[in-house]
Parts: structure tokens; sequence; C-alpha cells
């Protein structure tokens, strides 16, 4: 019998089935291509593509499947997160930047751990061999060969095929026929255990849902009783000093109240009414200070008009960048790691302040230097309780110091975790990043404080955050006019070069594309050459402008595939009368079509 096309059910009764649904996890090393092949299959614009750092998902339609495709960032300290995608998954597709020989044995090390992962194994994974546009690119069986792919499929029971292909060179229905024969493979594959893989997929998931909460459950316990010995320690410490008042003397270090402690960044809209108005400080002989670097606004720098500086928080993965910004917001500080960036917009005194948070996985690093050009200072936030990546940190911020469009420019580093065991102390952190030396080179003003950014938020923020923030506002007040200056012509500089990369790449795929057509158009008229001398060709394969996207936007399916399904099942009854009753077995659902069947 013969075989039906991939993707199309074989009866009337399977066509008029409920949707089913479908999850995909879309893996890679960065810069494989992994968002310019979802690009292609959306018949989105290829050159707007940017990495992904985070994560993404879209929601697509083939046949009787509802598929939801995540693509998921591959910088190496993000794949971590990978495993949090496997429970949902029916199955993979592993995109492979087939140039990149240098990566290619990191690519093999990953892609092990991938297949050989207990929530993916016996799963069916597509691997996208791409870039196949660019010089020097492995073929099929090359990438077989470097990532051992055929032993990782026995070993792990995993359905797989591998297709080479170039994503940057068609999109929508140009987009190459080897992603659309691939997503065709692993969506056939799929439907041949639906039901065990589904089955499976929720039990996978309920499972890690139930860690989860647990985890959850755990970590609220241990902050509520690190908040308890906060609170105790605090309500002694006013009583101690209420005594001391009491008692008329003095004590070692006044420190305010945590509760009476203004947030420094306050969100613009909400200005809390408790910072000081003018009449307030005029009627004070001295000015306010945080510290012996800080001190607020005279009555004549508060009349000044709003001024916008810009900071970036940067800092190894880990580090407590994202939980110390939401300390300052006042947010909930049960965080997850940042995998892209973020940013919030704050207000202290006369300042309207924007705050960038980036990601701080090793390969997301190179894309900090994006947002140097526009900051007026840097906030690096260091674990300082990671001994061992503490020579790895310094590596890091002597790369940020020494950047041309860093160097000058006030630098606030933060010490945090100190709540943890083994946490090392200021002077300890300043010996092993060599900050003195960083400092003087480069000709930044810099301070280091020590904190905790877990043990309190919004009001009750450590102090010692609020410190540190207003030492950096002030140093950067100090020379407000001429940081600005020149943060306005390495923005206009930077913005230049990436236009004009922009032009180039844009006229480089201008030219491919060119290439492409005209082969196209060559390969037609071969074809109607063929046609008319009633001859055949050695290999026929459809024209790129008709081939049919098989993943298309839910809501906009392609009303011509509804035509050939009427037409497909509008045999008269009695032509199935005059036919044999001899049974044949559907191959359909047993073995794959020959041109797709797997090797290994």
């Amino acid at each position: 019998m013969k075989s039906e096309p991939v993707g199309v059910p074989s009866t009337e009764e399977e066509a008029l089935k409920s949707q089913e649904k479908v999850t995909l996890v879309v893996l890679g090393l960065d810069n494989a291509g992994k968002t310019t092949m979802l690009r292609a299959i959306q018949g989105g614009n290829l050159q707007a593509v940017v990495p992904t750092v985070g994560f993404s998902d879209v929601d697509l339609k083939q046949g009787k499947f509802d598929v939801t495709i995540f693509d998921l960032g591959g910088g190496q300290n993000i794949r971590g997160m990978w495993k949090h995608y496997y429970a949902e998954s029916h199955g993979v597709v592993f995109v492979v930047d087939s140039s990149d020989l240098q990566r290619m044995k990191e690519t093999g090390k990953v892609m092990a751990e991938v297949l050989q992962h207990p929530l993916i194994a016996g799963k069916p994974v597509l691997v996208l061999a791409n870039k196949q546009d660019q010089e020097g690119a492995l073929f099929k069986a090359d990438s077989i060969e470097n990532h051992l792919l055929e032993k990782l499929a026995n070993e792990n029971k995993c359905r797989c095929e591998i297709l080479p292909c170039s994503a940057i060179l068609g999109s929508g229905e140009k987009m190459d026929k080897s992603i659309q024969k691939g997503l065709d493979w692993l969506l056939y594959n799929i439907d041949l255990d639906y039901e065990a893989i589904t089955e499976r997929v929720q039990k996978d998931t309920a499972q890690q849902r139930a860690k989860e909460a647990q985890f959850k459950k755990d970590r609220a316990e241990k902050l509520r009783k690190r908040q308890e010995k906060r609170d105790r320690e605090d309500r002694e410490d006013r009583e101690e000093r209420e005594k001391a008042k009491r008692e008329s003397r003095d004590i070692l270090e006044e420190e305010p109240d945590h509760k009476k402690i203004l947030n420094p960044l306050q969100p613009i809209g909400d200005v809390n009414s408790e910072v000081p108005s003018t009449e307030e400080l005029e009627g004070e002989s001295q000015p306010r200070t945080a510290s012996k670097c800080t001190k607020w606004p005279q009555k004549e720098e508060t009349l000044k008009s709003e001024q916008k500086v810009t900071l970036v928080v940067l800092g190894l993965d880990n580090a407590g960048k994202t939980t110390m910004l939401r300390a300052i917001q006042g947010g909930n500080l049960t965080v997850v790691p940042t995998v892209g960036f973020s940013y919030v917009d704050l207000k202290q005194g006369k300042f309207d302040v924007t705050i960038f948070d980036l990601g701080g996985g090793q390969n997301i690093r190179g894309m900090w230097k994006h947002y140097y050009a526009e900051s007026h200072g840097v906030v690096f936030v260091v674990d300082s309780s990671d001994l061992q990546r503490m020579k790895e940190t310094g590596k890091v911020m002597a790369e940020v110091l020494q950047h041309p469009l860093i160097a000058g420019k006030p630098v606030l580093v933060l010490a945090n975790k100190q709540d943890q065991e083994g946490a090392l102390f200021k002077a300890d952190i300043i010996e092993n990043l060599l900050l003195e030396k960083l400092a003087n080179e480069n000709k930044c003003r810099c301070e280091i404080f020590q904190c905790s950014a877990i043990l309190g938020s919004g009001e009750k923020m450590d102090k010692s955050i609020q410190k540190g923030l207003d030492w950096l506002l002030y140093n950067i007040d100090l020379d407000y006019e001429a940081i600005t200056e020149r943060v306005q012509k390495d923005t206009a500089q930077q913005q230049a070069k990436e236009a004009q990369f922009k032009k180039d790449r844009a006229e480089k795929l201008r030219k491919i594309q060119e290439k492409r057509d005209r082969e196209d158009r060559e390969d037609r008229e071969e074809r109607e050459k063929a046609k008319r001398e009633s001859r055949d060709i050695l290999e026929e394969e459809p024209d790129h402008k008709t081939i049919l996207n098989p993943l298309q936007p839910i809501g906009d399916v392609n009303s011509e595939n509804k035509d050939k399904e009427k037409m497909r099942h509008r045999q008269p009854q009695e032509d199935g009368d005059k036919e044999d009753k001899k049974e044949e077995p559907d191959n359909t659902r047993q073995t794959l079509p020959a041109n797709q069947r797997q090797d290994f």
C-alpha cells in the first residue's frame, strides 16, 4: 500500500479527530540559528533577528496538531535552564552551526547531554545542520561522525534524523525545503507514538511541578527563618539605642531603623512623601550624608531640572543582580535567573534613573558592550560566597573596567551574599579582584560595599545597597555634564556602526537571495524543458514558491490546505464497492516513507 503524505490523515475518521497538542523544544549552542529557523517557519523577517538570551515561544498549526515551539537561548550558562522544558516536550529540534568547526566538540558534548537526559531519552530528535550556505560547512555524514549521532541515538533509543539546511535563505513559503521535510519527519514520528509520549509528558510534568513546588516551599521557609533572625536583631538593636538615649550615652555606630530607611531609588510616579522637602533641607545646617563619601543635594541642586542617568548592572550569573534590583523596587525577592536583560525606570531626587539588569551567562556577556556607550555608571555585583569563581569574576571585572566605553566612569561593586557561610569580606575581595589596581589604571572612581540583597526589600532594603547607590549617583553628579557629553558622543558613534553593519548584512543577504532566485529560475526552466520533451529528471522537487509551510500560525491556516483535504476525501462511495475487499497493512503508521526512513 502506498504511503500517505507525511502529516496528512490516512482516513476520513482520523481527519475528524479533535486537535492534538504537541510541544517541541528548539535547542543548540548560541548563534546556531535557532531563532532564524523559527522565524523562517513563521514567515517573518530574517534580518531582524537578534540572539535569544532567554526564551521565546510560538503557537503554530499543522494538520490535526496544535504545536507549541519553545526557542531556548543557547548560552553556556543558560543551558542549565533547558531541563525545565524537557518534561513537557514531545520532541526535540537540535540546531547545529555546521560551519563553526571550532565549537563542534562542544556541540557534540551538549547534544549528548540532551539525548542522555532521562526526560528526553526515547523521544524523537530532529537535528538540523544549519548554515550550509557558509563556506566550509560540514555535510550530513561529517556531522553524524563528529557528533557520534548514530551511537547516541541507539544508546538512548531516540528516533533521530539529520538534515542539512540554511535557515537564512528563505522564509514562509520560501522556507528551505529541508526544514520542511525535517519538521514533517518529526511530527510524523511523534504521531506514531502520540498516546504513549503524551502519557509520559503528563506524568513527567506532574512530577517536575511537584518538585518545584517543594523547592519553593523549602526556600520560603529558609527565608522566613532568616527574616525572623534579622527582625530579632533589629529589635534588639532598637532597644539598645532607646536604652542608650534614655541614659544619655553614645553608641559606637548610629544607624537608622530599617523601617525609617528611605529607598534611594523609587519608582517614577511613586516618589515617597518622606523624601526631604526643600524647606526641610533649608533648615539644616549641614547636608545629610549616607556615608563618608555621600551627600544629599543642597537646596540649589534640588531646584535644577530633572537629569537622566543610565546605569548597567553587571556580574556573573547567580551573583544576585536581579534580586538586588527587586530589593530596590520593593518587589518579591523570589526571582529566577535573568537569561536576557530587563530594565526599570526609577527616580532619585533630581535624577530619572534607568537601570539595565544584564544576564551574566558566559555567552551573554558579549552583549554587554552594546549597553556601555549609554551608561553613566556601573553596578558590578559579586557573589562573595562563590570562592571557586572568584578568579573568573576578577577576569570579567577587568574586561569591563578596561573597556574604552567604561574606563573613567564611576563603578560601584556590591559584595553580595554576605549572609552565606564563608563569604569574603571587603578587604579580601579587593585583594582577590585587584580592584585598587584596576580602578587606578582605568581612572574609575570605585567603591565596594558588603551587602545581602535577599534579606530585605523596599524600605527594608539592606542599608549597604542604599549607601552604595547614593555613592554612585553622587559621583555621577560630580561630573554629570562631562559624562553626559561623552555618553551622547559614544552612543552616536555606536549607532552609526550598528547601522553600517545592518546595511552590509542586508547587502550580503540580497546577493545570496539573488543567487538562490537565479538557481530556482534555472531549475524551473530545466523542468519545463524536460516536461516539453517528455523526459524525466533526476529528482523532482517542488518549486520553492509552491512549498506549503508545514507549520502555520493558528488562525491563519492556508485555505489551500482545506481545499486539498476536501478533494482527497471526495471519492464516491460506489468506487469503494468495486474494489476487492482484501485487507492491506496500513504502512503509514508502521514504517517511515522510504525517502525519510532512518538508516541508523
